[in-house]
């Protein structure tokens, strides 16, 4: 190799390693980047293991997107903050105007008789928001007017007169905001839900699903299913059925 090739080789080599070292750089941390990432996922999942094995993927998918108020924080109000804390909504807010009596002690577990005399809301929130740091956790000590409650997806009251209860459930209603109300009373309580017109009920019973074996599908335009002999299928009228695993059959 001539003088005059060994220069321009090592030029070539000297100018490729200054120009390698940043690419290298930002390459790894791109990598340590999408690593950190993996591992968020990885410690999200083992977190709500249990709630995934309970109500699925998708449905906590769902709830990690939901903006809830909740307002009352007597015992049942407190319980569906709790609750929602826990399973990992997007944004929990409590409202309740109305301060500690002796007998929330017997129904509301965050509160002691130190807080006999406190707001309801105040005395329940830093429990609360120790329960779950990574849910937007706030207390609203305003009034509940139409532009406040529009930028929740959930409101839930329990603790609400006739009128609160008539104008938000109305509104609710109206704006695609799923409504819920419910309250105890002694031993008797109640619950309504207003999920909207389009809301699409999947589970009707809450059973789990029925699984079962196929002897044979007619492949015609209203095909026979057969089961087999001597297994009854136990469903009903109306009720949904995938088939899985089929041979022989093509869409």
């Amino acid at each position: 190799m001539s003088h005059e090739a060994t220069r321009k080789r090592k030029e070539a080599d000297n100018h490729f390693e200054k120009n390698s070292v940043p690419r290298t750089e930002h390459d790894t941390m791109a990598t340590t980047n999408i690593l950190a990432g993996d591992a968020k996922k990885q410690q999200e999942e083992n977190e709500y293991s249990r709630l995934i094995a309970a109500i699925g993927a998708n449905t906590l998918k769902r709830l990690q997107a939901t903006k809830i108020l909740v307002l009352g924080l007597r015992g049942v109000g407190l319980e569906v903050a709790k609750n929602v804390m826990l399973m990992g909504a997007r944004s929990v807010t409590i409202c309740d105007k109305g301060t500690v009596e002796w007998a929330d002690l017997s129904s509301q577990f965050y509160l002691s008789e130190s807080d006999v005399g406190k707001n309801r809301a105040d005395a329940s929130k830093v429990k609360l928001a120790e329960l779950n740091p990574r849910v937007d956790f706030h207390v609203h000590h305003g009034h509940i007017d139409d532009a406040f409650l529009k930028q929740f997806t959930t409101v839930v009251c329990t603790d609400s007169g006739l009128k609160e209860l008539d104008h938000v459930s109305k509104f609710c209603h109206d704006h695609g905001i799923y409504f819920i109300a419910s309250n105890v009373y002694g031993v008797f309580g109640y619950i309504f839900s207003d999920f909207g017109k389009d809301f699409e009920v999947s589970d009707k019973t809450g059973e789990p699903e029925k699984r079962g074996f196929v002897e044979l599908i007619e492949n015609s335009e209203k095909g026979l299913v057969r089961c087999l002999e001597g297994k009854r299928h136990d469903l009903e009228d109306g009720d949904f059925v995938v088939f899985s695993e089929v041979k022989g059959m093509t869409m």
